[in-house]
């Protein structure tokens, strides 16, 4: 990927141990879907047994981005290589933690990960309903009127 203005961009770098790296920089969401897939597919699966996904300098990222790199992480175990996430955190970290967990390298213990496909999903039910709820709660106070709350237990 090219970087022009505020683009994300994308560079593949070797490493001593043989590990391919592409490091990402910028706002990832649907609107560069494409142009991130062909960033990734610079390494094509089956080329590299090994591939991080640098996101230390990712600032952004959405489920359409999380599901590109899942469907080249499935491509490269097709061949029995290996991708995983590396230095991602804020909201790409939790984008990937609810899609894509088993992509990313060692989870903080502050860091709830929700269980994989043997937990049944437990914790990812939980994680997404605990979402859900705290959005409604930010969207409720955002939209509540400037008024004290009445203390009589009648409604206003």
């Amino acid at each position: 990927m090219a970087a022009t203005n505020d683009e994300p961009t994308c560079r593949w770098v070797d490493s001593s141990d043989g590990v391919r790296r592409c490091v990402v920089a910028g706002e990832l969401d649907r609107n560069v879907r494409d142009r991130v897939a062909a960033a990734l597919h610079a390494v094509p699966p089956g080329t590299a047994p090994h591939v991080d996904i640098d996101l230390g300098e990712v600032t952004f990222l959405d489920a359409a981005i999380a599901g590109v790199i899942i469907r080249y992480h499935a491509a490269v175990a097709r061949y029995g290589g290996r991708v995983r996430v590396v230095n991602a955190s804020g909201v790409p970290r939790r984008v990937l933690a609810i899609t894509g967990p088993q992509l990313l390298d060692a989870v903080p213990k502050s860091s709830p990960r929700p269980a994989g496909p043997a937990g049944a999903g437990g914790g990812l039910i939980a994680t997404v309903h605990d979402i859900v709820a705290r959005s409604r709660e930010i969207v409720e106070s955002a939209t509540a009127p400037d008024e004290p709350p009445h203390d009589d237990g009648e409604p206003a």
